[in-house]
């Protein structure tokens, strides 16, 4: 491992094999602690598709159901407090909630990309402020930190170049500034089912967190923009085998297959992570496609200074999607019985 310090900006080299630092943990165990949604006793705890699992400041869990385009909320003992999401395309009503997040750790944050807006709500329920996406429709995801400025990655097309880009925006969503951008080359009648993307975080302190799969890197921005640690790990790149190349073709394409006037190119390896989230205290999680002889995933865990402490695994279909109060959540769209479930395990740090 290597810490050096360029311009300001504090750069953190970390080997392949995890750092054994002295009064550091070397192991996480995960035990269950929860289950939402195996239960047909309470049919508000059941899902159709679960698109995330946030957790706010008294520990509600918050769940939106992309399938019935609602929010769910429950305490932290499970028991559900509340259903709300009207259908539709007038004020406070959704077509879509494909993204969610929460601002300053309360405010719900959703991204509605059929109605071409996204709004804010309380976890009573209540529509507190909606805003058009304007020329902006294409984006993706969305972030906003404590103040209301809001981060948003989309993807232009611009003389055969796909143009990628993290941008932030004030609070009335007017763009002030582009984070990162790259470029990807389109050509007609060629597919590629694992492309280049960026991936980013809000952290709870509104650093900003991003990273380019194409890279084991992450650069961290303090509020205003100003880069103050880049994070780098070697890595041994996974080929993508046959057996997973027929996977993604079945997932991708279903029953019928590759169209005929289509051409999918694969790349060699698979890209250095999958995404990352980060926990309350500014630990950072990157799931990775190194597999254990189960096919689980490994998820490679980084502490407040970008030092890479330790690996554990979880199970492919299983989606970590928050951590709070050394509790994490994720969220299972379809367990061993084919049903969705929330799941949260107490974390043990040994």
């Amino acid at each position: 491992m290597k810490i050096e310090k360029k311009d300001g900006l504090t750069v953190v080299h970390n080997p392949k094999k995890a750092i054994r630092k002295a009064g550091s943990p070397s192991s996480l165990v995960l035990t269950l602690d929860l289950s939402i949604g195996k239960s047909a006793a309470d049919e508000n705890a059941l899902f159709s598709i679960i698109g995330g699992v946030l957790v706010d400041v008294d520990e509600d869990i918050i769940v939106i159901d992309e399938r019935e385009v609602v929010i769910k909320v429950f305490d932290k003992t499970g028991k559900h407090v509340r259903t709300f999401g009207k259908r539709g395309q007038g004020p406070g009503e959704l077509q879509s909630a494909s993204r969610i997040v929460l601002k300053g750790g309360k405010d719900i944050a959703i991204l509605d990309t059929a109605n071409n807006r996204f709004s804010y709500y309380s976890k009573t329920g209540q529509c507190l402020k909606e805003m058009g996406l304007r020329k902006y429709s294409s984006v993706r995801r969305i972030k906003p930190d404590s103040k209301g400025y809001i981060y948003a990655d989309s993807t232009t097309v611009d003389e055969g170049k796909l143009i990628d880009k993290i941008m932030k925006f004030d609070p009335e969503f007017h763009m002030i500034d582009t984070v990162a951008e790259a470029e990807r080359i389109s050509k007609v009648y060629e597919f590629n089912p694992i492309p280049e993307w960026f991936m980013y975080d809000v952290m709870d302190d509104d650093r900003f967190i991003w990273g380019r799969n194409t890279k084991y890197e992450f650069t961290i921005l303090d509020p205003d923009g100003k880069p103050l640690r880049k994070i780098l790990k070697d890595y041994s790149p996974v080929k993508i085998s046959d057996a997973a190349r027929k996977k993604i073709i079945k997932e991708t394409f279903g029953d019928s297959g590759i169209p005929d006037s289509l051409r999918v190119v694969f790349p060699d390896n698979f890209p250095a992570f999958y995404y990352f989230i980060c926990d309350d205290i500014g630990r950072i999680y990157a799931r990775t496609y190194q597999e254990n002889d189960r096919g689980d995933l490994q998820w490679d865990v980084f502490d407040e200074g970008g030092i890479y402490i330790l690996s554990f695994f979880l199970p492919a279909n299983e989606w970590l999607y928050c951590i709070k109060k050394d509790k994490a959540y994720t969220f299972i769209n379809e367990n061993e019985t084919g049903i969705p479930v929330v799941v949260r395990y107490r974390m043990d740090w040994r």
